[in-house]
C-alpha cells in the first residue's frame, strides 16, 4: 500500500488544499487500519465486522439484535447472519431476556471474551509501535486536533439526525 500526502485531483471545491490533504490522509489511514485489522483477525477465522460485534458487546454490554444493530449502525438483516456464524463458533450465545421471554439477549461466551481480549490488545500494541516514531508533544497535538475534527463530525451528524 502506497501512501502519499497529496491528493491526485484538481481542487475545484474552493477549499484550502490542506483541508483536502487532511481528508485524504484520514481516508487512507482508515483504509490502512481496516486492511491491517482484516489481516490480523483473519488468523482467528473472523472478519473485521465480526470483531466489531464482539468488541461492541464487550464494551457496551449484551443486548438484543435491535440494540446491537443501532450500536453498530448496521441493519438487523446484516447482523443476523454474522451473529449466527459467531454462535456457530461458540463466540456468542443467545439467551432469553429475564424481563421479556420473547426477546433474545446476545452476549459473549467465555471463548468470545478470550478472543476479543487477544485481538484488541494486539491492535493497540501495533498502533503504539507505529506511533513510536512520532514525538510525544506531536502526539498530544494530534490527539487534540483529531478530537476537534471528531467533535465537528459528531455535531454535523447530530444536526442531520434532528
Amino acid at each position: 500500500m502506497v501512501c502519499k500526502p497529496r491528493h491526485k485531483f484538481i481542487n475545484t471545491y474552493g477549499v484550502p488544499d490542506v483541508d483536502l490533504d487532511i481528508v485524504y490522509c484520514i481516508h487512507h489511514i482508515r483504509k490502512a487500519l481496516d486492511t491491517y485489522k482484516a489481516l490480523d483477525v483473519a488468523q482467528h477465522g473472523l472478519s473485521t465486522a465480526q470483531v466489531e460485534i464482539l468488541a461492541t458487546i464487550m464494551v457496551d454490554g449484551s443486548g438484543t439484535s435491535s440494540v446491537l444493530s443501532k450500536r453498530l449502525k448496521v441493519s438487523k438483516a446484516n447482523l443476523t447472519g454474522m451473529i449466527k456464524r459467531l454462535e456457530e463458533q461458540k463466540l456468542l450465545k443467545r439467551s432469553e431476556s429475564k424481563s421479556d421471554g420473547r426477546l433474545k439477549i446476545i452476549e459473549l461466551t467465555k471463548k468470545g471474551e478470550k478472543l476479543i481480549n487477544t485481538v484488541i490488545p494486539n491492535f493497540i500494541l501495533m498502533m503504539s509501535k507505529i506511533l513510536s516514531s512520532v514525538p510525544e508533544d506531536e502526539k498530544r497535538s494530534l490527539v487534540s486536533n483529531l478530537t476537534l475534527i471528531l467533535n465537528s463530525i459528531c455535531d454535523e451528524i447530530n444536526k442531520k439526525e434532528e
